[in-house]
């Protein structure tokens, strides 16, 4: 991991909370998330583990941020996938799971590149991608 400070502009950093310590709210998964301040035209990609070929329902999980959360894209394999999503909260901060797509099919057993890119300037706490088989 290459890290930057949390409160340092344009910047992308793993945020984690050791076992037993407090957890942000109680919302990240096994205490970490990856952390974006990103300008108007920033990403973050990941690639993830080898997905078994199937159909799936891709969820993200994360956390909208009040008055600093950015308006994101996301791509999956380099192809525009489901519509952009605020992590903007004009009232208070909150958990939310935004759905990216109800069904994707993945031809064969292979690792995949996930990325959200930037519309709007903003912050945003990334906990997970939910792959869920459908049917």
């Amino acid at each position: 991991w290459r890290t930057t400070p949390l409160n340092k502009a344009n910047s992308v950093a793993y945020f984690c909370h050791t076992s037993g310590s407090y957890n942000y709210t109680n919302f990240m998964l096994f205490g970490d998330c990856i952390f974006t301040d990103m300008g108007a035209v920033g990403e973050i990609t990941i690639i993830t583990r080898p997905i078994p070929k199937g159909t799936y329902k891709v969820q993200i999980l994360g956390r909208k941020i009040k008055q600093v959360g950015g308006i994101f894209q996301p791509y999956i394999d380099g192809v525009k996938t489901g519509g952009v999503f605020s992590l903007y909260d004009p009232e208070w901060d909150r958990d939310m799971t935004h759905t990216v797509t109800e069904q994707i099919t993945f031809p064969e057993t292979t690792a995949h590149t996930f990325t959200l890119r930037a519309t709007k300037s903003g912050q945003m706490y990334w906990d997970s991608i939910i792959f869920t088989p459908v049917n």
